[in-house]
């Protein structure tokens, strides 16, 4: 995609190469950066946070190369997509998902693909530029909240494994109730959100 809106211009993005790479371990990026003498090479570093946290430069590629170790493993920063969002600014969060990514590998970061979606119609590009057949990873904090999160992310999944046939999906909280029609998948506790009694907001912990 060249431009995300009439208002909005963007470069052409590229494809991210992907890897039958499957993390021993999914730590969170703020418990990485505070003890990175922990990190192996058969852990993933995961952004499985609020976005007001993601947008701090400490979090950029560009400066988590001078603190985490050379060739970590990281997943796709996890901008929102929200329901309730406006439909740019949820293609927004995905662009800039996107060439962040781009940037993780151009600083010697290796990387697994973290899909997020909103809509349906979302999906029309929430799985472009992502080399098939590799590992993919996926959170489904929030999924379980109400019936019509369930249905998007099981629609969701469903066009993901159709596009991009991975080999193995890295799922971050509780297993869904899905199929996934014989692909892999390997699950790792959510460390990093809580969701309050009345299951409308979630907090970092």
């Amino acid at each position: 995609y060249s431009e995300l809106s009439n208002n909005v211009a963007t470069r052409t993005l590229n494809m991210l190469e992907t890897s039958s790479f499957i993390p021993r371990r999914l730590i969170d990026i703020e418990e990485a950066c505070r003890h990175p003498e922990c990190l192996t090479p058969d852990d993933a570093v995961h952004f499985y946070r609020w976005d007001h946290l993601l947008n701090r430069s400490r979090y950029m590629p560009e400066f988590l190369r001078s603190v985490l170790p050379s060739g970590t493993c990281l997943l796709t920063q996890d901008f929102s997509m929200f329901r309730d969002m406006f439909p740019d600014e949820i293609r927004w969060n995905w662009y800039r998902a996107h060439t962040n990514a781009e940037r993780m590998v151009q600083c010697g970061f290796r990387h697994i693909p973290s899909l997020s979606w909103a809509e349906e119609d979302s999906l029309e590009y929430s799985f472009k530029y992502i080399q098939p057949g590799g590992t993919v990873a996926v959170s489904t904090v929030g999924t379980r909240r109400d019936a019509w999160a369930s249905i998007l992310f099981s629609v969701g999944m469903e066009r993901a494994i159709q596009e991009l046939r991975p080999s193995c999906v890295v799922v971050y909280g509780a297993m869904p109730d899905f199929d996934f029609k014989g692909t892999k998948v390997v699950c790792f506790p959510n460390t990093s959100y809580h969701w309050t009694a009345d299951y409308r907001r979630k907090e970092v912990i």
